[in-house]
C-alpha cells in the first residue's frame, strides 16, 4: 500500500470521505506547487488552505488530513505527486468494502466506530460504503462477499414472530 492510501486509511473509514480528503490534498498540494505565491506543504499550510477554501464547513466538518504530520508532506514534490496520487487511487479501488443500510443517517464518529469494528472483525483494509435505508427502521444490514447479512430488528421480529405472538396472548390472558 503506498503511503498515501495507508496514511489517509488510519483516520477514513468510508470510501466516499476517502476520496473526498484524497481530491482536497491533491487540490492543496496543486495550490502549494503551482500557486503565485508557493508554500512548502505542511499540515498548518493545509489548514489555513482549508478554512480559506471551505469557510463555512471548517468549523463543522471532521477532516482525517489534518491528523497527518508534517512528514507526511516531505514525500511529495512537483514532479511525483500526481503518480503517487494515481497509485493511490488504483489501490483504493482494489481494497475490499462493504456495503451498510442503516436506518439513518450517523455522524463521522459513530461511522469510525462501525469502520473500526469491521476492521478489527472482517479486514483489516477494509472500508465502508455507507447507505440510509429508512424500511430498516433498527439495527442494520450489510453486503459482503456478495452475501446479504441480515441484522435488522423487522428480522428479529419475523424469526421470534412465534414467540412475540404467544408472549402478547399470555398478556392478554393475564390481563383478562
Amino acid at each position: 500500500m503506498n503511503n498515501i492510501t495507508k496514511q489517509l486509511s488510519e483516520n477514513i473509514y468510508t470510501r466516499s470521505d476517502f476520496y473526498r480528503e484524497a481530491a482536497l490534498l491533491k487540490e492543496f498540494l496543486e495550490h502549494s506547487f503551482f500557486s503565485k505565491s508557493p508554500a512548502k506543504p505542511s499540515k498548518r499550510a493545509l489548514k489555513a488552505f482549508l478554512k480559506a477554501k471551505e469557510p463555512d464547513e471548517f468549523e463543522n466538518n471532521s477532516y482525517a488530513i489534518l491528523e497527518l504530520g508534517d512528514e507526511f508532506f516531505e514525500q511529495f514534490g512537483q514532479d511525483n505527486f500526481y503518480d503517487l496520487f494515481k497509485e493511490s487511487e488504483k489501490e483504493m479501488e482494489m481494497l475490499p468494502f462493504v456495503a451498510l443500510y442503516m436506518p439513518v443517517s450517523f455522524s463521522q464518529k459513530e461511522i469510525a466506530m462501525f469502520g473500526k469494528w469491521f476492521r478489527e472483525n472482517v479486514d483489516e483494509n477494509i472500508f465502508l460504503d455507507v447507505k440510509v435505508d429508512v424500511d430498516i427502521v433498527a439495527g442494520c444490514t450489510f453486503v459482503w462477499k456478495n452475501m446479504h447479512h441480515d441484522m435488522s430488528f423487522k428480522k428479529l421480529l419475523e424469526e421470534k414472530k412465534n414467540e412475540v405472538v404467544e408472549i402478547i396472548n399470555r398478556s392478554v390472558k393475564q390481563e383478562a
